[in-house]
């Protein structure tokens, strides 16, 4: 069943391996697929509402998602609060042991975890030696 999925998958990628992230961003956004959640007043990071095509989209998505691990996988779904207090952060230490440092790329605007980047570079460096 995987290696259908796959072979579908690469019969209907593009031929051409040049995909323009910035473009792509900039259509869906116009279009309002999605867009920053209280954008008119400087947005809020990580937070984000969906336009018509957006709903529609996730929508589809989640009954997918459905159809295979609740049908087919026979798995139960539930459906929790996505905010977690504070208490609930310090007795797990993630308020006390945790904070990801980032760094932004000046051309690109993208942001990248500094961990990720150092090990990256690291294992470059390494097999370069090799």
């Amino acid at each position: 069943r995987k290696k259908i999925l796959e072979d579908k998958e690469l019969s209907l990628a593009p031929s051409e391996e040049y995909f323009d992230r910035a473009k792509m961003e900039d259509l869906i956004k116009r279009r309002f697929f999605y867009d920053q959640s209280f954008a008119i007043y400087g947005g809020i990071t990580g937070q984000f509402d969906f336009g018509p095509m957006g709903c529609a989209l996730k929508s589809n998505m989640i009954q997918l998602w459905r159809k295979y691990f609740i049908m087919q996988e026979q798995m139960l779904e539930v459906d929790c609060s996505i905010l977690t207090p504070e208490p609930v952060l310090k007795a797990s230490g993630h308020v006390e042991r945790f904070a990801d440092l980032m760094t932004k790329d000046v051309k690109t605007g993208e942001c990248f975890r500094l961990d990720h980047l150092i090990k990256a570079h690291l294992e470059k460096i390494k097999s370069e030696k090799n």
